[in-house]
């Protein structure tokens, strides 16, 4: 990822990261079934512990560089100053997650492929229609 893109796009470079994922996943097996049993088949209990680790472990990532790209934008006057970057973090990252998600609960009700790009842009779009302000 090109440094200067980011700081001066950042949400533009973080959408089409996971539109990639998107149309990844629709067309590789492998990630569906890594994926899948990520999101359905592990209890996070004691028993799966590394599996636990590794799954709480990516979602800490996930939100640390969806709240920084967020803060990015909101420096850049590219979303409003009053968002609350830790509910918009959480709220995108759990939208594009539970994209995904139902999409492997019944892949079969449409091409993710297809979808993809404007489902993500309509994720996305939703901190410039209806921001969240920041608790006071």
């Amino acid at each position: 990822m090109n440094a200067y893109a980011i700081a001066h796009n950042p949400l533009g470079e973080l959408q089409p990261q996971w539109l990639k994922l998107f149309q990844e996943l629709a067309h590789n097996k492998e990630w569906q079934l890594i994926f899948a049993i990520v999101f359905h088949r592990i209890e996070l209990v004691t028993e799966s512990g590394a599996i636990r680790d590794r799954v709480l472990e990516g979602h800490t990532r996930a939100l640390t560089k969806m709240k920084h790209f967020l803060s990015l934008e909101v420096d850049h006057g590219q979303l409003p100053a009053q968002l609350d970057v830790d509910m918009a973090a959480m709220l995108l990252n759990e939208s594009l997650m539970g994209v995904l998600e139902a999409w492997l609960m019944q892949p079969e009700t449409y091409d993710l492929s297809a979808v993809g790009e404007r489902t993500v842009q309509a994720i996305f779009g939703m901190l410039h229609l209806s921001p969240l302000s920041k608790p006071t």
